[in-house]
């Protein structure tokens, strides 16, 4: 039995608010695959450049393709954004009521909330190899998802301490429905 779709679980009863393309994607079973056509911009500096090249993050685009991959794994789910071709892969799971999406040896905790029918993601916890971040250090995340007729807008941007924003991008992100059953 597959459980609960994770962003109801993370949601709450306001899953009910959201946009219903948000709805409807986020309670895909099994699967959902979205593409669009994003800005990517990284912000100048040598050191960020490097970080953001450990980190593997996307390089710069004024139309980067993306094309988005969600797939259920256990009781969370496996993101798989490529832009141009570059996968960025995350898990996302629910921990003590926060969504916590894990990028290699770093774990963001948001608790994403409901807002005009599209949601808002700002990281609250940050832990890395296991180890929470105090604030002043912790690299902070900030996301927002803005529906639209054929899907939502989506915009990204991580800031580091000392160093300021290292990378953001934003771009449209038009749901590929799978066609129905005919069982």
């Amino acid at each position: 039995m597959q459980p609960e779709p994770l962003y109801r679980r993370v949601l709450g009863s306001t899953f009910a608010d959201l946009h219903p393309n948000l709805r409807r994607f986020h309670e895909s079973p099994g699967s959902a695959v979205g593409v669009g056509h994003f800005r990517v911009r990284r912000h100048p500096g040598r050191l960020r450049g490097t970080l953001a090249s450990v980190l593997g993050l996307p390089p710069a685009s004024d139309a980067a393709e993306v094309r988005l991959n969600i797939t259920v794994l256990g009781a969370g789910e496996r993101w798989v954004r490529s832009f141009n071709g570059k996968p960025l892969i995350t898990l996302q799971t629910v921990r003590q009521g926060l969504l916590i999406e894990q990028a290699g040896p770093t774990h963001f905790g948001f608790a994403p909330s409901v807002f005009n029918g599209g949601l808002v993601f700002r990281s609250i916890r940050v832990w890395l190899f296991g180890v929470e971040l105090p604030c002043e250090l912790a690299p902070s995340l900030h996301a927002t998802v803005v529906p639209t007729e054929r899907g939502w807008f989506a915009s990204v941007q991580m800031c580091v301490p000392v160093l300021g924003p290292v990378l953001d991008y934003e771009g449209e992100v038009i749901p590929q429905w799978k066609p129905p059953s005919r069982c």
